[in-house]
């Protein structure tokens, strides 16, 4: 066996020999953590020309010192002991050599399918590598249920998207049905065109200031889609709608409305069922003609109300962010969108649709309780990976300057 130091396109190329890969292991979003500051190294493992295993390091300086993470871990059987032995021996010894205070890993082992009260119902026997990875060194940083307490979400929804699209809907929540099975007309989804770019951003802007979240500059999600649109696959969506043509629909609704109105009034006979009716008919065009008011600020506009960047590897799709306007939600344009992402992605030949990450033990008091309840209404499996391991290499700095950098956050955080 030979340990290798690889170029990108090296790296590129004995990628695509390991079939169970994540798009965050692609070359693709190597550059995207190039573009946030990060140099990507690749490294890997080979018998004569055979790859048996590969990572993509990204790379960060710390004053006299680097930090280095594998972005859903290494690429790799962690069962072929002869492999992991040779690799994690020989990269213990790279990263020493490039002053390296830590690697961080969080790979994407499945450990657990759990019900929607977060209990485990099936444990997998994957669950084993934790004990492999510490025996190498490694510290688990702990089964953390929250999002913001890990680089990337421990928990997430996958969908099996390989049974038909009647089925797929008989297993989503009845309020996904009832949204779904209703025509759309004035909903107008347009996909990869790079001018919608500002209108995606919109909606991600009024997310983050709907839940207080930082948000990246239009420039990273731009780099995030070309890169990855380049290499595994990325696309990008967002809907609209005809403002005026929803309008004309809903008084022509009303106008038919009354003519039934009308019909049942002239009747020879008005009994309590036709009554009745037209209680019925008089209640909806009242609901009809508060939802005009609420459009009518929107005349002549065909506004952006959701948006959506995918990723695409091996036989998954990533619903990797999301956003939605505050206006107009009653509509539920976004269940349509995510509906459309998963039948673009069935249409393709994929297998999972992935909703990228929710918070692991939901708590109706939770903040982040809204975003479980609504990713748990598509049918998927709520899944729990493995979690983060920091291989420690230079200790002693390492804890001296991990320190200073908490003490720094703390300082920024007061001011």
């Amino acid at each position: 066996m030979e340990f290798r130091v690889l170029n990108s396109e090296q790296y590129k190329q004995y990628y695509h020999d390991f079939t169970i890969r994540h798009f965050m292991q692609s070359y693709g979003f190597s550059l995207v953590y190039n573009s946030r500051g990060y140099v990507c190294e690749y490294v890997g493992v080979f018998e004569d020309e055979k790859p048996l295993a590969l990572a993509m390091l990204a790379r960060k300086k710390i004053l006299n010192y680097t930090s280095y993470y594998a972005p859903r871990g290494l690429l790799c059987d962690y069962h072929d002991k002869e492999v992991l032995d040779f690799f994690i021996a020989n990269l213990k010894d790279y990263l020493f050599k490039h002053r390296a205070l830590y690697l961080k890993i969080d790979p994407g082992i499945v450990i657990s399918k759990r019900n929607f009260d977060s209990e485990i119902i099936e444990e997998y026997p994957e669950k084993d590598i934790l004990k492999i990875l510490e025996a190498y060194g490694f510290k688990h940083r702990g089964f953390s249920y929250d999002l913001v307490d890990s680089s990337q979400p421990r928990f997430t929804f996958r969908l099996n998207i390989e049974k038909d699209l009647p089925e797929l809907l008989a297993g989503m929540n009845s309020y996904n049905r009832n949204i779904l099975k209703k025509p759309f007309e004035e909903l107008q989804i347009i996909k990869n065109d790079p001018s919608t770019f500002p209108d995606f951003y919109q909606t991600m802007k009024d997310t983050a200031l709907r839940e207080n979240l930082m948000l990246p500059d239009i420039r990273y999600y731009e780099n995030f889609y070309n890169n990855l649109r380049l290499d595994q696959g990325s696309d990008l969506y967002v809907a609209k709608i005809d403002v005026d043509l929803l309008i004309s629909n809903k008084r022509n609704k009303i106008e038919e409305l009354k003519n039934n109105i009308s019909e049942l009034e002239s009747s020879a006979s008005l009994n309590n069922k036709k009554k009745n009716r037209i209680i019925e008919y008089q209640g909806s065009i009242t609901k009809l003609e508060k939802e005009i008011t609420s459009l009518l600020p929107y005349e002549h506009q065909t506004p952006t109300l959701s948006g959506i960047i995918t990723a695409k590897d091996d036989d998954k799709v990533w619903i990797v962010y999301g956003g939605n306007r505050d206006i107009l939600k009653d509509l539920n344009v976004n269940y349509h969108l995510y509906y459309q992402v998963l039948k673009d992605a069935k249409e393709e030949g994929y297998k999972v649709l992935d909703f990228f990450g929710t918070h692991g033990h939901p708590d109706k008091d939770n903040p982040e309780y809204g975003l479980f309840l609504y990713k748990s209404k598509f049918g998927g499996d709520l899944l729990e990976f493995i979690g983060e391991f920091d291989l420690i290499i230079h200790p002693l700095a390492n804890k001296i300057l991990m320190s200073l950098v908490k003490l720094r956050r703390r300082i920024k955080q007061k001011i």
